[in-house]
């Protein structure tokens, strides 16, 4: 009985031995761990780490302002195109934003406890800092202008006395001024150049990880039980109708009504309805945008406190006292968990693989998708739930989504009375503006014409729905080029925009006839989606006879399906209401279609088609494309595979050759 009763505490001792020396390992562990955080913490005081980080937005900011300046500049004779890493792109969106974090923690690995202005050996030939940075930032956004030359081929028509007209054909040389940007990657920049160690990069790397201010972040999360920072405009040098600015404070996204706290405790020595300024012997915290303040001035508060509740968007300035100066410095430093919510940001040029409706929306920048919450309780009130992104895209195309620019962030007012300038709070704009998109949609949809319609008719107005019913027109770019002509009596004016260009670079003196093209190139197309859902139909069974498709078009007995099959997939994708596919039942009807809008394609012109395309077919091998018509799977090589409806009555997988003489041609998707 004595050895039962002593073994049970044995174990136990040995138990508790492992128990306190597994604590004591994970307390080691941690210590260790945090003992690293300093050293991968930025050395530089605060006040030289925002002079770094500040110059670092000025240049992005300079660099912005000289490329839309370069675009916006009239040269007689010159015409100036703007190329990203080969791509053409409208300068109207356009901000660069250095990866800033990588910057600093760069040059704090390289040069440690450094001050913007001391002299420094940079590996790049830098005398300074400031030097340093110029040469790296130069490498991360370089941009070079180079003049050119090309020939082109113009028509000339002339009408004499007697009213005969005469058109000859010549060629001419135009100049041009191509400005090329190249982006480069800040690890791309570090390899080529060769200006790491491999144990600098590990350190680096441990840095980002570890988090390069986290010795400084001694703020609270200024919005109550959240833990993530998300910022949508930030403490920096900007770009803001054409000319250089800055922002004093960070905007951080968040809804509206929600619980603002102290960040850290102090004195309140400031409140209005809606602001609220904090102090703590050196340091002075102000929110603006906050709404119910719950505490007045004087009063003592403790980090975490309420304060009071949020609008819409909540600013935050932060100052230290330095040698009896206030100095600002850059909240996000000291803030937990910031995400920013920044990147470089362009418009596409006309060759975007954008132009839906019901797609997600291509690179949007923070300051639209902070808009998304407002937009979205807006859309459901009138049932335009599928309809947020296209919103968002007009926002995106109106003024950016930046209220400081305009605070009627849809340009609505004009819906009102026809009067610009009439709104002046954002939140007022999105509520106007879904409620005008809400009544040209409904018209569009009550006179049958076609959904972009509605795009256009947010900028024409809805008289131009009422045109196209008149004149028995679905909606079409030269429907709308035809409805402003008229509506301007033909006066023209120069429009400088990449998406006009191959228009002849004008515009009608009404409205703006590229609108529809504007809104939707923001958006991706749905022509992936079409091979997906095909691809669902023909795992789903060969659906023999096609009762589905051709019930579907509204047929009350059998035809010929393989259009309505493509008609059925293409409506699912929405390619239909996206105007990128008719609905059609008849083959030639589809091959007229694609070809009055320059999307179709002969075999003969050598075209390679695209997953998505329409392949057409001509048994005899006459070129009509009006006997068959097919989805494109996929292209290898010289074989074409396709998902097609009514081969062999059925659904079906196909391969052909791209040189086989009964394919006619193929309908462009994208």
């Amino acid at each position: 009985m004595e050895n039962f009763a002593t073994e049970p505490v044995i174990k136990g001792a040995v138990i508790s031995f492992a128990f306190f020396l597994i604590i004591g390992l994970m307390i080691g562990v941690v210590s260790s761990v945090t003992s690293l955080i300093p050293s991968f913490s930025l050395k530089s005081d605060d006040i030289e780490l925002t002079k770094t980080y500040n110059y670092i937005t000025e240049l992005d900011t300079d660099k912005t302002l000289e490329v839309k300046k370069l675009a916006n500049e009239k040269i007689d004779g010159v015409e100036t195109n703007i190329l990203l890493n080969g791509q053409e792109i409208s300068t109207q969106n356009l901000e660069f934003v250095t990866d800033f974090d990588k910057v600093l923690s760069y040059l704090d690995l390289k040069y440690g406890d450094y001050s913007f202005d001391s002299w420094i050996n940079g590996l790049l030939g830098g005398d300074n800092v400031k030097g340093e940075i110029e040469k790296l930032h130069d490498k991360l956004i370089h941009i070079e202008k180079k003049p050119k030359t090309k020939t082109i081929e113009q028509e000339i028509t002339t009408t004499d006395s007697n009213g005969n007209t005469t058109t000859i054909k010549e060629t001419i040389t135009v100049k041009t001024l191509d400005v090329e940007i190249t982006l480069t990657g800040f690890d791309e920049v570090i390899d080529n150049d060769e200006l790491l160690s491999k144990s600098e990069k590990e350190q680096l790397k441990a840095s980002e990880e570890v988090g390069a201010y986290t010795t400084r972040q001694a703020m609270k999360n200024p919005i109550k039980d959240t833990t993530q920072v998300t910022v949508t405009d930030r403490y920096a040098y900007r770009e803001r109708n054409e000319s250089k600015d800055f922002r004093h404070s960070i905007a951080i996204q968040e809804e509206a009504n929600e619980q603002v706290i102290a960040v850290f405790g102090g004195k309140i020595t400031s409140v209005t309805d809606s602001s609220v300024t904090i102090e703590k012997k050196d340091q002075k915290i102000t929110y603006e945008g906050i709404s119910s303040p719950s505490v007045k001035e004087g009063d003592s508060v403790l980090i975490g406190q309420d304060i009071a509740t949020s609008q819409n968007t909540l600013s935050l300035a932060y100052e230290q006292k330095v040698k009896g100066k206030w100095e600002e410095l850059n909240p996000a430093f000291y803030l937990p968990d910031v995400k920013y919510m920044y990147q470089t940001n362009y418009s596409l040029g006309s060759n975007v693989s954008g132009g839906a409706i019901t797609g997600e929306l291509i690179n949007p920048p923070p300051m639209v998708t902070k808009w998304r919450s407002e937009v979205e309780r807006v859309a459901k009130q009138y049932g335009l739930e599928d309809y947020v992104n296209v919103i968002l895209a007009i926002i995106w195309e109106e003024t950016g989504g930046d209220e400081t620019y305009s605070p009627d962030i849809m340009q609505a007012s004009e819906s009102i009375n026809g009067q610009v300038g009439g709104i002046t709070d954002p939140i007022k704009s999105i509520e106007q503006g879904v409620k005008h998109f809400s009544n040209v949609l409904r018209s569009s949809k009550d006179n049958g014409v076609n959904e972009l319609a509605a795009i256009q008719s947010y900028n024409y107005g809805v008289g131009f729905i009422s045109w196209l019913q008149r004149n028995s027109k679905e909606y079409s770019f030269e429907a709308g080029v035809e409805f402003s002509k008229q509506q301007a009596n033909g006066q023209k004016v120069t429009y400088n925009n990449p998406i006009a260009k191959e228009h002849g670079s004008f515009r009608y003196n009404y409205g703006n006839m590229f609108y529809t093209k504007l809104v939707t190139q923001h958006i991706k197309s749905s022509s992936g989606k079409i091979v997906e859902l095909a691809q669902e139909e023909i795992e789903s069974g060969t659906h023999a006879g096609g009762q589905r498709y051709w019930s579907w078009y509204g047929f009350n007995g059998r035809v010929e399906w393989c259009a309505t099959f493509v008609s059925y997939v293409a409506d699912k994708a929405g390619l239909i209401v996206d105007g990128k596919v008719p609905k059609h039942a008849s083959c030639l009807a589809g091959v007229q279609w694609f070809t009055e809008r320059g999307k179709y394609q002969l075999r003969s012109s050598g075209y390679t088609p695209k997953a998505g395309d329409l392949i057409y077919f001509d048994w005899s091998g006459g070129g009509t494309g009006g006997d068959h018509v097919a989805i494109v799977e996929s292209v290898e090589g010289n074989t074409v595979h396709t998902i097609e409806g009514n081969s062999g009555d059925a659904l079906a997988r196909r391969t052909y050759s791209l040189s086989d003489s009964v394919i006619s041609g193929y309908g462009q998707t994208n």
